[in-house]
C-alpha cells in the first residue's frame, strides 16, 4: 500500500509539474535570445513586455494566432504597422489594463511581443 501511494504521488508530481509553462527572464544586456519559448529581459524599459523568438515563421505564426485568439482578438483586424514595419493588434483587457501584441520579422527570425500597459 505505500507503494501504491508513493507511486501515485510521483506519478501526480511529475504530471504538475510538466505541465507548468517556463518563462525565461534574461539579463538587460544578454545576447542571448532563446528560440521557441517565451521569456522576458530584466530591464526597466521592457517591463511589462514578453518575448516569443523563432527561426520557424510558421511556429511563430501559431503563437501568435493563439495569443491573438486568447485575447478575443481577430487575427485579420491587425491596427496597422508600427515605425518598424511590425504589424500590430491592440485590446482592452477590461481590467484596468490594455495589451498590444507586435509581430516583428527579421532576416532570421519572428518574434511575438506582449506589451502590457496600465490605462
Amino acid at each position: 500500500m505505500k507503494k501504491l501511494i508513493l507511486t501515485l504521488t510521483l506519478l501526480i508530481t511529475t504530471l504538475i509539474t510538466n505541465a507548468q509553462i517556463g518563462v525565461v527572464t534574461l539579463k538587460r544586456k544578454s545576447e542571448y535570445v532563446p528560440m521557441n519559448m517565451w521569456y522576458t529581459i530584466h530591464d526597466k524599459d521592457r517591463e511589462n513586455q514578453m518575448y516569443f523568438t523563432s527561426h520557424d515563421e510558421e511556429v511563430a505564426n501559431d503563437v501568435l494566432q493563439k495569443v491573438l485568439l486568447d485575447l478575443g482578438i481577430d487575427p485579420e483586424d491587425s491596427q496597422g504597422e508600427d515605425e518598424r514595419g511590425d504589424d500590430y493588434w491592440g485590446t482592452d483587457l477590461g481590467n484596468g489594463f490594455y495589451s498590444w501584441i507586435f509581430f516583428g520579422k527579421d532576416k532570421n527570425f519572428y518574434t511575438v511581443t506582449i506589451l502590457t500597459e496600465e490605462q
